[in-house]
């Protein structure tokens, strides 16, 4: 058989697959696959909703104050949008003020910031200004202003903090320390304990009777989903030699 008589029959069989896959699946079948892609979608979303709140609901009393580690990490959750763009916001603020009390309980020498903002000006500084009017020197301090997500702020800490490191304490909001723990414990070489930071506005409310806004709740959810796309990205691309800090970079 010549070559161009190969070309016609492999030319021919190929219609005959596409003819075949379309009449096995046709514009019905695809729309029933992508149906179930939604379906699925929507299920899973709900599933880590439930247990999310459940979570959530399910509190204890005041959390134990924890024993001694090596650092304080506190997570930047943006800026004032009324007081201007060096204040930090109601969550910022709520964490720093949190990160200050485990501080002067002596729970960790050092407290690091971290968090990008706008106009030049990061939550991280901010969050140190908070934590310096509550009695934290700024030698304790340390500024981590470039993180731009959950998992920069966990890339982003460990080289600001000694070799030694080994235990850290994360500080963020309930809804929020499921998934800030998993990445701290993927992306950093630590042992990570998580403590609660009060919502905005419930400083004084007890832990059992706090209520997490239905859209925190909701955003919260649909970040598991991108989490877990980055890290699948972040493992395949590593595994054909993209170099560790391009991987972080995209991640903001």
């Amino acid at each position: 058989m010549t070559v161009f008589a190969q070309g016609i029959f492999f030319a021919q069989q190929y219609q005959l697959l596409t003819r075949s896959i379309d009449n096995r699946v046709g514009i019905r079948g695809l729309g029933r696959f992508v149906g179930r892609v939604i379906l699925a979608g929507i299920a899973a979303y709900a599933l880590i909703l439930s247990g999310l709140a459940v979570y959530i609901a399910a509190a204890p009393g005041e959390p134990p104050v924890p024993e001694a580690h090596d650092a304080i990490i506190c997570l930047g959750a943006g800026l004032s949008p009324t007081q201007g763009p060096d204040h930090a916001g109601p969550a910022s603020r709520a964490r720093a003020v949190t990160c200050a009390g485990l501080y002067g309980a002596a729970v960790a020498p050092l407290v690091v910031v971290t968090g990008e903002g706008i106009a030049d000006y990061p939550v991280s500084t901010a969050m140190a200004r908070v934590l310096m009017d509550h009695g934290v020197p700024e030698h304790a301090i340390v500024n981590e202003p470039a993180a731009g997500s959950t998992i920069q702020n966990a890339a982003f800490s460990v080289p600001l903090l000694p070799t030694e490191t080994t235990r850290v304490v994360l500080v963020t909001q309930r809804f929020h320390l499921p998934r800030a723990i998993a990445t701290f414990r993927i992306f950093t070489p630590w042992e990570v304990t998580g403590y609660e930071a009060p919502l905005p506005g419930q400083d004084a409310v007890a832990v059992h009777e706090r209520r997490t806004p239905t859209r925190w709740l909701l955003r919260e959810v649909a970040a598991y989903g991108s989490n877990a796309v980055r890290v699948m990205v972040f493992v395949i691309t590593g595994s054909v030699g993209i170099d560790r800090d391009t991987r972080i970079g995209w991640f903001n």
